[in-house]
């Protein structure tokens, strides 16, 4: 079964109970630890949210660096393997089974906002939410690392300057320059665009 943005939440738990989820990826993101280690901003004591965290992965790497994190998802299945598989870890993660358009984060309270493939799944409709959303959570001089599809599909929406810039206002956010990258997953990865967008 493929997964993406006509999916739903039963989709997305099918899919991880009969484990096919060819985007995961064994460790965190080498983009992800290399924002972590090049951003002293972002806090060891800080605050960090995984949107779309899966099986928590770089949702258990932030922890480890020092970050309380929010790991969000609205498959109840991946959560239900995440917290199984990092039961025993000592970083302070709550995992959270929540539509990414409501999520139950405080205003403000985000220092570091991760997306590691999530936005591009969120349907064109819905993505103005998604970014008031990441808006609300962080305080300001939060930073969020976004990483999507440079390309479209059926199973996505493709992430790219033009749909970067409609949406994060430069009166609310400051937008570094946008990176051709390769999302790698299990099974190879995709083309994708990554930015790191400051809230001002």
């Amino acid at each position: 079964m493929a997964v993406g943005k006509k999916s739903t939440a039963k989709d997305w738990d099918e899919s991880y109970k009969n484990k096919i989820h060819s985007w995961n990826i064994d460790g965190p993101s080498p983009e992800l630890v290399a924002t972590i280690a090049s951003n002293p901003s972002i806090s060891r004591n800080g605050t960090a949210l995984d949107l779309g965290c899966g099986l928590g992965n770089e949702a258990m790497f932030l922890a480890e660096c020092g970050l309380k994190v929010y790991a969000v998802d609205h498959s109840e299945e991946a959560i239900k393997i995440a917290k199984n598989n990092y039961k025993q870890t000592n970083g302070d993660i709550s995992w959270i089974c929540s539509s990414i358009e409501n999520l139950p984060i405080a205003d403000n309270s985000i220092d570091f906002v991760n997306d590691r493939g999530c936005f591009h799944v969120i349907s064109l409709k819905d993505r103005k939410t998604y970014v008031n959303e990441v808006l609300r959570v962080l305080k300001p001089n939060g930073i969020f690392l976004l990483r999507g599809s440079s390309i479209s599909s059926d199973h996505w929406e493709e992430v790219n300057e033009n749909s970067i810039h409609s949406l994060f206002s430069p009166e609310f956010f400051q937008i570094s320059p946008i990176y051709s990258i390769r999302i790698f997953s299990d099974e190879g990865g995709i083309a994708g665009n990554l930015v790191l967008i400051k809230k001002i």
